[in-house]
Parts: C-alpha cells; sequence; structure tokens
C-alpha cells in the first residue's frame, strides 16, 4: 500500500495560521510539538508532519477501509531529513519526503523501501476538480502504457469510503496509489500495477 500527500508552502502560509492557538496541540504529539518548537524551521516541520501523517493515514484507509479523524494517534519520528516512520497502533509507516522551496510532499509505505513511481505536476489551474482530473489521467496514461492496453479502458473509481480505486474494462486491478494536490501542485504514488 501507498499514500501520499502535498503541501503548497506559500498557500499554507496564506490560509494555514499554524500558530494559533491550540492548532498544534490538536494535531500533533507532545514529542512532536517539543520538536517543532525547537526547530530552526518549525513552518517547514508543521507542515513535513502534516504531509507524513496525510501519507499514512491514506495507506491506513487502503488497507483497512475505515475513515478517522485523530491525528495526534499518529506519531512521526524523523530517521533523516526526508525520510522518518509514522506510527499508528501497531503499524509502522515508512515515510520519504521530498521538500523544495514550493511544496513538501511525502509518500509513506507499509513496506520499507517497496518499489513506486511517483510524479509531481504543477498545475496552470487553480480549480481542484481540473486538478484531480489531470492527476488522474496522467496516471491513466502511464499505467495504459505500463500495460500495453488503450487509456479508454482504464478507468478510476471510488471505493465506499472514498478510496480510488483502479480498473481495466471494469475489472478492479491489483494497483495500490494515492493522489494529492494543494494550491499549485500535485502528485500521484503507485506500486504494484498488473492484472
Amino acid at each position: 500500500m501507498v499514500g501520499n500527500d502535498i503541501v503548497d508552502l506559500k498557500l499554507a502560509k496564506i490560509e494555514s495560521n499554524w500558530q494559533r492557538p491550540g492548532f498544534l496541540t490538536k494535531i500533533f504529539t507532545e514529542k512532536e510539538r517539543k520538536m517543532i518548537e525547537c526547530s530552526s524551521d518549525p513552518f517547514q516541520l508543521v507542515w513535513l508532519f502534516w504531509s507524513m501523517k496525510e501519507s499514512a493515514y491514506k495507506c491506513y484507509v487502503q488497507k483497512k477501509s475505515i475513515r478517522f479523524y485523530a491525528p495526534t494517534k499518529l506519531e512521526c519520528e524523523l530517521l533523516s531529513a526526508t525520510e522518518g516512520l509514522v506510527l499508528f497502533e501497531d503499524k509502522t509507516y515508512y515515510t520519504n519526503s521530498k521538500i523544495t522551496k514550493n511544496y513538501i510532499s511525502t509518500e509513506a509505505q507499509h513496506i520499507r523501501d517497496a518499489k513506486t513511481e511517483h510524479y509531481h505536476f504543477e498545475f496552470n489551474t487553480r480549480t481542484s476538480a481540473k486538478q484531480s482530473e489531470i492527476i488522474r489521467d496522467e496516471l491513466k496514461k502511464i499505467t495504459a502504457t505500463t500495460l500495453n492496453v488503450p487509456f479508454d479502458s482504464l478507468s478510476i473509481k471510488k471505493n465506499s469510503v472514498g478510496v480510488p480505486k483502479l480498473y481495466l474494462n471494469n475489472k478492479q486491478l491489483q494497483a495500490s496509489f494515492s493522489m494529492s494536490h494543494h494550491g499549485n501542485y500535485g502528485v500521484y504514488s503507485i506500486v504494484n500495477t498488473n492484472r
């Protein structure tokens, strides 16, 4: 399973006041808050932890088909500037992040070093529906090429809890993937595309 998330840092500065009273307590564990407070760049660490939690959450929901809202139950640990762990119940999710001046993108997996492909996008449109369509189409293009099937034979449909699934001629493929977009940026990650 794979999950991902992306944060447009410029938009996060405008739309999210992470310094407002109660925000950090609502989202982060005590250990994470201490790391943020001691960081030389607390803004960046807030959004790195956020993207790590979101990525691990998406990975969990793909496997368990259960949605919940409890960000403080997912705890982040950093192994390096870009690698980390998210611990939740008895599960460990391995994360790998890309940090640029424009965005932070994180991919989480339940297996360390699983082979994935991920693609980042910079959009010309801020319309969320159009961004989703662009990411879905790009994911279908790469899958069509990989499987040597027509683009139109592929579709993406959400299951009962809103997790997107990939279909070939209305038959679900055994592919784990995740799509995210925020502000001007998007990403998708995919693992194990097969029939």
